[in-house]
């Protein structure tokens, strides 16, 4: 969905999977809300249920700006489960031993996969360092048996794009979602181009 105004979709990665902090959010009107700490099946439904109406979940009414402070409310929640994506975010050892059952919960638009967080505990597990080529082998045979389990759900992945190059290369791997390195990346990056050239 579009704001109204912008041809934009504003999405917000919640600090908490939490209800009464992702409520927050939700009620600025956003399009989508990336929540974090997803590990086992019950966290990821508690995701969904925050973030939709019944019969999908249990997101609490409220006095809101998305819902016109009351003024549009019955349409904006007849439309806000289809409207508002809900991305989960995988970036722990035990989210990804626990895939298999992350995957079948309904309400999940989109799993962003975060290697670089997995690969932190998978080093742990193992007592290796994260870039090790022991770490490296068990954080790649999880991401592809994740990437093979969203393939035959048919549900959306996500993952960070440090760049354009690595946008393609995981868009050829079935990514679909983004995100980009923060204004201050983006800045310090500019200017390291235009003195380095």
């Amino acid at each position: 969905a579009e704001s109204k105004h912008h041809s934009i979709t504003p999405i917000v990665r919640v600090p908490k999977n939490d209800v009464d902090v992702a409520k927050r959010f939700l009620g600025t009107g956003v399009h989508g809300v990336i929540l974090p700490s997803i590990k086992t099946m019950a966290d990821a439904r508690r995701a969904v249920k925050l973030a939709k109406y019944a019969p999908l979940g249990n997101r609490p009414a409220g006095v809101e700006r998305a819902n016109g402070f009351l003024a549009t409310f019955k349409e904006y929640v007849a439309r806000a489960n289809d409207d508002v994506l809900v991305v989960l975010m995988i970036e722990t050892k035990e989210a990804a031993e626990n895939f298999q059952s992350l995957v079948d919960v309904e309400g999940v638009d989109v799993f962003h996969i975060g290697p670089y967080d997995m690969s932190l505990g998978f080093a742990q597990a193992m007592n290796k360092a994260p870039d090790s080529a022991e770490v490296k082998k068990a954080v790649d045979k999880a991401l592809a048996r994740i990437e093979r389990l969203c393939k035959q759900k048919g549900i959306p992945m996500g993952s960070y794009a440090p760049t354009k190059a690595a946008a393609k290369e995981k868009m050829k791997r079935g990514y679909l979602f983004f995100t980009i390195p923060d204004d201050g990346a983006m800045i310090r990056n500019g200017v390291k181009h235009f003195f380095g050239k």
